[in-house]
Order: C-alpha cells, then sequence, then structure tokens
C-alpha cells in the first residue's frame, strides 16, 4: 500500500477490534481512544545486524505526558523464538526525557541481550509506547 497502512483489507481492519487489546488499551486511555492507522512489521530472514534504538515518535516534552502520545500494538503471526529477530525494547525509556540512545557500536550488550521479547506464541499482541527505546535483532 503507498501508505503502509492495510486496514482497508479485512484481515488488518478485525485486528483493531481484539478484546483483550481494547481492554489494555482502555486501562491507558480512559478517556477514549482512536486508531490511526494499521500498518505491519517484519524480520527479514537471515539478518545478521541489530536495528539501533529508537523512538517511533518525537517532539517536544512527549516523555513529560502523563498518557502516551502514541502507543503500536503488534501481533505475531508465528511463534516467535529468540533467533527470529524479536524486537528489543528498553523498559522505562519512555518516561526518560533526552534519553538518546547510544550509537549501535557503543551498545552495552545488555542493552542488545537482556530487552528481548521473545519467546512469544502467535497471536500474541505487543503494547508498546512509541516512546519506548526499541530496535530489531538478527534473526
Amino acid at each position: 500500500s503507498p501508505t503502509h497502512h492495510l486496514v482497508h483489507l479485512p484481515e488488518w481492519s478485525q485486528l483493531l477490534d481484539v478484546d483483550a487489546v481494547n481492554a489494555v488499551l482502555h486501562d491507558i486511555y480512559p478517556d477514549g481512544f482512536f486508531a490511526v492507522g494499521g500498518g505491519g512489521d517484519l524480520v527479514l530472514e537471515d539478518t545478521s545486524t541489530y536495528q539501533s534504538l529508537h523512538l517511533d515518535i518525537g517532539g517536544p516534552s512527549i516523555h513529560e505526558m502523563k498518557e502516551p502520545p502514541g502507543i503500536a500494538v503488534n501481533f505475531l503471526l508465528e511463534d516467535l523464538e529468540c533467533t527470529d529477530g524479536p524486537t528489543r525494547v528498553v523498559a522505562g525509556t519512555h518516561r526518560l526525557a533526552g534519553a538518546a540512545p547510544p550509537p549501535l557500536p557503543q551498545e552495552p550488550r545488555h542493552l542488545k541481550e537482556g530487552t528481548l521479547l521473545c519467546p512469544l506464541p502467535a497471536g500474541t499482541a505487543i503494547v508498546r509506547d512509541l516512546r519506548a527505546l526499541h530496535g530489531g535483532t538478527p534473526s
């Protein structure tokens, strides 16, 4: 899709109305929320490098907001083992204003190995604050 969104496809639009995910989102946003898209991330086979840690959102004072300015929900289509290129997320960084990640070559090992979201079964929904530092891993 030219917009990188796929909610015009029935199998993607169904993901916008999953009871368990809606319950989590209602806890985060008690006054309501709305979906702003529906794209997809994937892991390329035989990727040998890490993706640099990064945020998926920016702007002034995003880390001072009580509620997240945005949430990503990733659904696993297959079982995800730790050798399959799982996402790594650095806990607590959604609240660290100005916390620039170190350049990839200087990243400490614990940011590469101690932050993996794996193993996880197919059907898992990963709910992530867009302010959290995260990146991809080798597969």
